[in-house]
């Protein structure tokens, strides 16, 4: 397995965002090393990720009646909905009611 330490060299060819998370996973303690192609995963799954959530985030605020102009409130009712979704539980009573307001 390729260790993820990155040289000064390597941060300039790569994307801000990349280096985030390859910064993230270097720096953890129980990351020892990882293939080289975790960085390009868990990438692609943070693009998904962000992309989804948007997405009901921009419905939440169509049916609101806002005609797609997302806020804060829908954003945040859309992670927990996923969150929901995603691991069996459910979307605490406080997020609903402030979205609401």
């Amino acid at each position: 397995m390729a260790t993820l330490s990155l040289s000064s060299r390597q941060t300039e060819n790569i994307p801000s965002t990349a280096r985030a998370v390859a910064l993230l996973l270097s720096s953890s303690p129980s990351v020892q090393d990882a293939q080289p192609g975790v960085l390009h995963q868990l990438l692609e799954f943070s693009h998904r990720y962000t992309a989804q959530v948007l997405t009901d985030a921009s419905v939440y605020a169509e049916h609101a009646g806002r005609g797609g102009k997302v806020e804060m409130n829908d954003v945040t009712l859309a992670v927990q909905a996923r969150v929901g979704w995603e691991f069996g539980g459910r979307v605490p009573k406080e997020v609903r009611w402030q979205s609401l307001n």
